[in-house]
């Protein structure tokens, strides 16, 4: 059997057997912790839920409460885009503290403690380790999320290059993850992409500025995105320009406080806490 297919009858195997998070049916949500300089977003959609990345080790603990305080009793995918410390920090607690069904990752891992206590982790309480190596499809509930790896590993900081990317559709909404990709990868992504373009974005590395992201944001067309920033590690406002000159019109910041999403197939609606 080919890899690709390999991998789809993996996930959709894992599928049958889903967790429970206490969501609308109908609904896709999306939470955007507040962890500083780092990322971890819980997606769920019609009682299955992905939680992508983890923050960092200090966040764990952090990112565990809140998913207890959103009754999480599982978590059907645990996506860890690339393994810096900013993304895959907390995941070992979370592998430890939840009954996760499923691990997605990149091909690259970037050696660290972190890493290595992820992936024991994962060992030890017997998680199912998907290394995405081809475009993955998967269903959550009534989203289909399309998973873009790198297809090389990048002279230039191979680790953010090698970012999981993550289209989500809902709907007619269509929502777009990027990871912490840096120019090369932007440039080879933008060919691998939905040429409708997308109503939401992740913005790309905590909102670093790269030459290339006017240009890119032009193509993506989203008008809202969040990025994740913190007072002491605050987005570049060249990044926040080239949203708004791209039409973005709702940018919201992590530091400024939680952040959800709630889709319900036809709009999108905000809100921070």
């Amino acid at each position: 059997m080919p890899v690709k297919r390999c991998i789809f009858a993996i996930i959709a195997a894992l599928l049958l057997c889903g967790c429970s998070v206490k969501e609308k049916p109908d609904t896709l949500t999306v939470s955007f912790f507040d962890v500083g300089k780092a990322d971890s977003f819980l997606i769920a959609c019609d009682g299955e839920n992905l939680l992508m990345d983890a923050g960092t080790a200090k966040d764990g603990q952090d990112v565990a409460d809140r998913l207890e305080d959103m009754n999480v009793e599982c978590i059907d995918y645990l996506m860890i885009t690339h393994f810096d410390r900013d993304h895959a920090g907390g995941a070992a607690q979370i592998i430890e503290d939840f009954n996760v069904k499923a691990l997605l990752r990149p091909e690259y891992i970037k050696e660290t403690d972190e890493s290595a206590a992820c992936m024991a982790a994962a060992k030890k309480q017997g998680v199912k380790v998907i290394v995405i190596t081809a475009q993955s499809d998967i269903q959550l509930g009534s989203a289909r999320l399309v998973i873009h790896p790198a297809k090389k590993v990048y002279e230039n900081d191979p680790s953010n290059n090698s970012s999981l990317v993550t289209e989500v559709f809902h709907g007619n909404n269509s929502l777009l993850f990027t990871g912490d990709i840096e120019k090369e990868r932007i440039a080879d992504i933008e060919y691998e992409l939905n040429d409708a373009g997308y109503d939401f974005i992740k913005v790309p590395h905590h909102g670093k500025y790269e030459k290339i992201l006017p240009e890119f944001f032009r193509l993506v067309g989203a008008q809202s995105a969040v990025i994740t920033s913190s007072e002491k590690n605050p987005e570049d406002q060249e990044t926040v320009q080239a949203l708004v000159d791209a039409g973005t019109t709702n940018y919201m910041l992590t530091r400024n406080g939680e952040i959800t999403l709630k889709s319900d197939g036809a709009e999108l609606d905000f809100a921070q806490k």
